[in-house]
């Protein structure tokens, strides 16, 4: 358990160590009919330093 609340803070220690700028930004609602598959526009800002070679992202129904 004490892991499960140090995490958060470790992450946010390193974040700021790392300056540049951290966001994300997607549309608050998407139209699509129920069943569909959809394409998400969205937008990933992190500094240039930590910039992968490939990024994934995955969402899964009903989590944030």
């Amino acid at each position: 358990m004490i892991f499960l609340t140090a995490l958060p803070l470790f992450w946010i220690m390193i974040s700021a160590s790392r300056g540049g700028h951290w966001g994300a930004w997607m549309p608050s609602s998407i139209s699509a009919f129920e069943g569909t598959c959809v394409s998400i526009p969205c937008r990933f800002d992190f500094p240039d330093e930590l910039r992968p070679a490939v990024v994934h992202g995955v969402w899964y129904f009903n989590s944030p």
